[in-house]
């Protein structure tokens, strides 16, 4: 939850949290959205279960890759044990106090005083090994020091936007390119005459690959979309367009947007493999009618994929 607020002398102060330290207004609207985004966690959870052992079980990507997959949507279990964890703070229940705020200049001295004694005599030699154990620490407090400074001394909206800016440019250039050069490779393997140049490895990799990218494109999509939602109703509220009851709606919305995200983070994953998006649906009550079990007394030869394949000859190398 993001809130814009001004001070006296002009200038503009952010809480991500609206509600920290205060206690809600004991209104219907209020009540009946906290409720339904807490009972939305439950089947959050059990989705999120559901695609963790089917992404587990169907293997379509390498044991590597399922492991991050599984990995990544676990994670959302993490965030609903967090959520249950700062939701005493939000809703007032429990009280923080107050922090001081970060003086600069006694902890630029301080620093300098802790690199001063790490400073060699010109007339000694400098030492063989470096003090890692005293550098180290040195280099992490002075840079969230340098990035603190610079969050103070520059307009927060220059600074976001810069940071943003750049990070978003290195990250779509790196998507295109990797995405060009395995579409490039599947192309070439297409191809009847240039088929035999790649062996069953690199075919089986570069279609990982793509199908990796696949899924990416879908998940960039999907958060790109939700950002979007989310910035329309800060936008709508900060700016005050709306009255202050619609306002409070929205910013209940927009948080529960954000704490939901498996909700619709976990079909997309689900729905972007074919095997992965059979197997779903047929967990699903209402449509396992749809893939009935076909028993038939004659033997069936089930063709060979290349994944199977590719694995058959992995475990014969070792």
């Amino acid at each position: 939850m993001n809130v814009q607020l001004t001070n006296e002398d002009g200038t503009i102060i952010w809480l991500p949290i609206y509600t920290m330290n205060e206690s809600p207004e004991l209104s219907w609207w209020y009540w009946v959205l906290r409720s339904l985004e807490l009972f939305l966690h439950i089947p959050a959870l059990i989705l999120t279960a559901l695609v963790c052992r089917i992404a587990s079980k169907n293997r379509i990507f390498h044991v590597n890759m399922t492991i991050i997959i599984v990995t990544f949507l676990a994670q959302w279990i993490e965030c609903f044990v967090a959520r249950l964890c700062i939701l005493p703070y939000q809703e007032g229940w429990i009280q923080v106090g107050g922090n001081d705020a970060l003086d600069c200049k006694k902890s630029v001295r301080t620093l300098h005083d802790w690199a001063r004694k790490l400073q060699v005599p010109k007339e000694q030699s400098l030492p063989r090994y470096p003090n890692v154990a005293l550098k180290l620490p040195l280099a992490v407090i002075s840079g969230r020091i340098s990035q603190d400074s610079l969050r103070l001394c520059y307009d927060f909206y220059c600074y976001s936007i810069c940071r943003g800016t750049v990070h978003r440019f290195f990250l779509a250039r790196t998507y295109f390119y990797l995405n060009y050069y395995n579409f490039k490779i599947q192309k070439r393997m297409n191809e009847q005459y240039r088929t035999y140049a790649y062996s069953l490895a690199k075919r089986y990799q570069a279609r990982e690959n793509l199908r990796c990218l696949k899924l990416m494109s879908y998940l960039v999509a999907t958060a790109v979309g939700t950002l979007t939602f989310n910035g329309i109703l800060l936008t709508l509220g900060t700016y005050r367009l709306v009255s202050d009851f619609v306002s409070n709606i929205m910013f209940s919305i927009m948080e529960a947007v954000l704490n939901l995200n498996a909700l619709y983070i976990a079909p997309v994953t689900i729905l972007s493999m074919p095997t992965w998006r059979t197997a779903f649906l047929k967990q699903i009550p209402h449509l396992c009618r749809r893939f009935p079990k076909r028993t038939t007394n004659r033997t069936q030869v089930q063709p060979i994929g290349e994944a199977d394949e590719y694995f058959n000859q992995f475990k014969m190398l070792w």
